[in-house]
């Protein structure tokens, strides 16, 4: 029961999959929250330890009533294993654009999170590109099995979204190209009314391959290259 005996108490799972059970002072309990995008910090009151919650797989289909609980260590920072990506809370405090930034990072985590290979996200991180356009996002999560890494490229923003693992691409810049390349792939595919598959190096684009859809998706790509694309060629900056 969350409340017994005047006291609250949550019961997310660690990152073994142990359940737990923290009692949490009231204001904690109401941070709380049902749904895919979301984080708390709270206190278990007898230990004196802190965790950060985040939402996680229930178990049922697109459902994430769960949570996930890492402690909070001092000094202990949550650094991206590549160079060139902001947290996400060093970009929601100063950039001018923040809500439209914050909405992409909340969409690539709700893209995430809908693949049952992602138990939860931890932390983000914005790669760059311009938000309801192009956006890459680095994500922390938790792997649901084995053979899924921790860190995982999600795309988001005016065309398919797309998740890239990190040994795959080193830097947003070349998530940026091998998403270009991709697409293309998928249009020359799209142009012969055949879908294409990963094995093909084309990405999972949801629209349906036909010479008319692929025509549109060139000139989307067109665009994106055109709008994007210098943001992400570290030659064309200075």
């Amino acid at each position: 029961m969350p409340v017994e005996d005047g006291k609250y108490f949550v019961t997310p799972r660690d990152l073994a999959d142990n359940r737990m059970r923290l009692e949490v002072s009231e204001n904690d309990y109401g941070k709380l929250v049902r749904g895919r995008v979301w984080a708390a910090e709270m206190t278990d009151i007898p230990t004196g330890r802190k965790y950060r919650l985040y939402p996680a797989d229930c178990g049922q289909a697109n459902c994430f009533c769960d949570a996930i609980a890492v402690e909070v260590v001092p000094n202990l920072a949550n650094v991206a294993p590549v160079s060139g990506v902001i947290p996400m809370e060093e970009v929601l405090a100063k950039d001018e654009d923040k809500d439209a930034i914050r909405q992409a990072a909340e969409q690539a985590i709700v893209y995430c999170n809908s693949f049952t290979w992602s138990k939860a996200v931890l932390d983000s991180y914005f790669g760059g590109g311009v938000a309801g356009v192009f956006a890459v996002f680095l994500l922390h999560i938790v792997p649901a099995r084995d053979g899924i890494g921790d860190w995982m490229w999600v795309t988001v923003g005016d065309v398919p979204p797309t998740y890239l693992p990190l040994e795959d691409a080193e830097s947003a810049e070349m998530v940026f190209k091998t998403y270009a390349v991709g697409i293309w792939r998928w249009i020359e595919f799209a142009r012969q009314g055949k879908e294409g598959s990963a094995k093909d190096g084309v990405p999972p684009v949801g629209i349906k391959a036909t010479p008319e859809s692929a025509e549109l998706m060139r000139q989307r790509l067109k665009s994106l290259v055109q709008i994007v694309g210098p943001l992400f060629d570290p030659q064309s900056c200075g």
